[in-house]
Order: C-alpha cells, then sequence, then structure tokens
C-alpha cells in the first residue's frame, strides 16, 4: 500500500529563496521518496490558484511560471467548487454531504484562534475526501481546527534518513 500524501502550497518549492527555508532537504527527500515509489504525493486544486498571479505573495512572472511548473509534477485532486476562489474545470459540483461538511469545517476554522482563509478549509476538505494519509504544510497552526487529520510540518522529518 502507498502512502498518499497532500502537499500545501508552500511545499511547492522552485528557487534559491525555496533552498534555504529549513525544510528545504526534507520536501526533496519525500519528492525523491515519490520517484522511488514508496509514496504518493499530491496536490489539491487549490494550489494553482494560490501560484496564479492574483496571489499576493508572488513577486514575478517568472517565479510564477517556475512554481507552476513544479506543481505540474503532482497529480491535482479536485475538491468542491467554491465561487471566487476555484478555477473553472478545477472543482467539482458537491452534494450535500459535502457541503454540509465544508460548512462545518469552515465554521470550525473561523472560530480556531489563528484565523485562516478559505483556501485553507479547501484544502483541508479535499485531502480528507480522496482519503490521503498525511497533510504536509509548514503552516500547521492553520490547520489545527480539525484533529482529525494526520499534519506533518516538514521541518521535523530527518532529511538523512529520508535518504
Amino acid at each position: 500500500m502507498t502512502i498518499k500524501i497532500t502537499f500545501d502550497t508552500n511545499c511547492i518549492l522552485i528557487d534559491e529563496k525555496d533552498c534555504k527555508k529549513p525544510y528545504y532537504k526534507q520536501i526533496k527527500a519525500l519528492e525523491n521518496f515519490e520517484i522511488r515509489g514508496f509514496i504518493k504525493i499530491f496536490k489539491t486544486d487549490v494550489q494553482d490558484t494560490e501560484i496564479y498571479p492574483d496571489a499576493p505573495q508572488q513577486k514575478s512572472s517568472d517565479t510564477i511560471l517556475r512554481r507552476l511548473k513544479q506543481s505540474e509534477k503532482f497529480e491535482e485532486l479536485q475538491g468542491i467548487a467554491v465561487v471566487g476562489h476555484t478555477r473553472l474545470n478545477h472543482g467539482k459540483v458537491c452534494s450535500d454531504n459535502d457541503a454540509d461538511e465544508f460548512y462545518l469545517l469552515n465554521k470550525d476554522q473561523k472560530q480556531n484562534k489563528n484565523k485562516t482563509d478559505v483556501r485553507d478549509v479547501m484544502t483541508l476538505h479535499t485531502h480528507k475526501n480522496y482519503g490521503n494519509d498525511f497533510l504536509v504544510t509548514n503552516n500547521v497552526k492553520d490547520f489545527l481546527f480539525d484533529t482529525t487529520v494526520q499534519i506533518i510540518d516538514p521541518v521535523i522529518l530527518d532529511a538523512d534518513y529520508l535518504k
């Protein structure tokens, strides 16, 4: 059985600045594990939305294009379509059950003292719907409102052990 991992957007690493991040080696080791067939890494439909130019954290079109290219390496999981957050043809119509679960996750997240945005809830909802084993993010605090998900901060992984 292959371990299924969902990468949060902050795990898409591409350039010199990313090499200085404290979890760079760990992410590259996980990517190597996928190449060797030990794990399968997925992205959610939210990631490319966050990478596109309307995302405030992006500086240059070159960076955007390289980050999108890196993102293409991972199979995309489509979550429920949320107006204003989902790209055309990258989300699916949801059932009543999905809508209820998403509403409850969003409500729980809003009660969390670490305010995050709806895209974190979309990522978590998609991760859960596909039954993936671990969500890897360096923003663990943004997902602590849901204690049913195994969340891993890549900083805690031993990159030498993962080789």
